[in-house]
């Protein structure tokens, strides 16, 4: 009896053995982005929509795809945090796909990539002219995991965000110089900056939920209604401490919240936007001729740069103006939140800086001027490049 008893314990483990060996092993460095639900859809019945290739949008199936001849790259995505990770990915080139309407992904000034939940990426010209978008179906010689599948973006050497998972398609947005037309948004240097703080705490806010605490947000389309300037555009861009950079389209930005209280403040978010849309800790952010700037944003980004004014520490306004690229003004019509305006010309603005004062509210001092010269509770710069 014991004798039986060995070995049927034996055949148990052996047989467990048997069946770990047998089962597929999931890939656990896939690049997490938090972008897509899992879907089960049939190949047959899962389709990609390319906007913008034809007169008329195409569509074409996955099983379609995984017919074309493919390739496999071995490709780093850096994550949210920063981590790199890296792996094998198969799948085909879209200018595979894209060739069959004569045409390239270079051919374009940006590629917006779309998944089923909602999720939609921006990928600028400075990516899609160099580097290849691989649509895949496998990563390291397995299938993707189910939250990706059946077919996922991947651009090698590039942010997790744009690595979309459980694709839902593309759309192609062609420069006005490539196809003759003026555009219909005539593209222009900044020449106002509005100091979000300040703008903030002249809307409505409202409660908004973050993780374990309730934090205020205003809504990012009254935001934009009220310091958007008359000159409307199609997109806007973002720039973050972490020098994260993404453009967004502002029908979706102003669907959702600016929060300017608790973890990552400001931050782009919105309780019915896909997690991966939102924006932390953003440093400034442009729409049209108006960029929107972040104190708060500044001082954790120039900690190492700040000066001494008036027994201040301070942001030099000559460091704002190099990290967004403003156009160097002859004169700037500073203004407050009372509505107390101030015009200095372009070497007392290379003196001045933005400090927070002992009651939480930020201005603008000058080096080597007297403490009259502030301008308090800074709400706007207006840059005027000529008389």
């Amino acid at each position: 009896m014991r004798k039986k008893s060995k070995a049927l314990i034996v055949l148990t483990v052996l047989m467990l053995v048997l069946t770990a060996c047998s089962s597929p092993a999931q890939p656990t460095t896939v690049p997490s982005s938090n972008e897509t639900t899992s879907s089960n859809s049939a190949l047959t019945d899962y389709f990609l929509t390319l906007t913008g290739v034809a007169s008329e949008d195409q569509m074409i199936s996955a099983e379609e795809i995984m017919t074309l001849e493919n390739k496999t790259v071995h490709m780093t995505a850096i994550t949210s945090s920063g981590e790199t990770i890296e792996g094998d990915v198969t799948g085909v080139g879209l200018d595979t796909i894209l060739s069959k309407y004569g045409t390239s992904q270079s051919d374009y000034e940006s590629i917006r990539i779309f998944a089923q939940d909602g999720y939609s990426i921006m990928v600028p010209k400075e990516i899609i002219g160099v580097k290849e978008i691989l649509i895949s179906y496998a990563f390291n010689g397995e299938p993707l995991d189910q939250k990706h599948q059946p077919l996922r973006a991947a651009i090698a050497e590039e942010r997790s965000m744009y690595w979309v998972g459980q694709l839902a398609g593309f759309e192609f947005i062609k420069d006005s110089s490539v196809n003759g037309t003026e555009p219909e948004i005539e593209a222009v240097l900044p020449s106002k900056l509005v100091f979000m703080d300040a703008a903030f705490k002249s809307l409505t806010a409202s409660d908004y939920p973050y993780k374990e605490s309730i934090d205020q947000a205003v809504s990012a389309g009254d935001f934009l209604d009220q310091f958007g300037g008359e000159k409307p555009s199609a997109d806007l861009f973002f720039y973050a401490v972490d020098d994260f950079t993404k453009s967004e389209k502002t029908d979706i930005f102003k669907t959702g919240f600016l929060k300017f209280t608790g973890e990552n403040a400001p931050m782009f978010t919105g309780e019915e936007l896909p997690q991966g849309m939102s924006v932390k800790n953003i440093l400034w952010l442009q729409y049209s001729n108006t960029v929107f700037f972040s104190n708060e944003s500044a001082f954790n980004k120039f900690e190492n740069d700040l000066v001494t004014i008036l027994d201040y520490e301070s942001v030099p306004l000559l460091k704002v103006e190099e990290i967004i690229g403003l156009p160097e003004g002859e004169q700037y019509l500073l203004t407050a939140t009372d509505g107390y305006t101030k015009e200095i010309d372009r070497e007392t603005f290379l003196k001045g800086a933005i400090y927070l004062s002992d009651s939480g509210e930020y201005g603008i001092n000058f080096e080597g001027m007297e403490k009259k010269a502030i301008v308090k509770n800074i709400l706007s710069i207006d840059i005027i490049t000529s008389k």
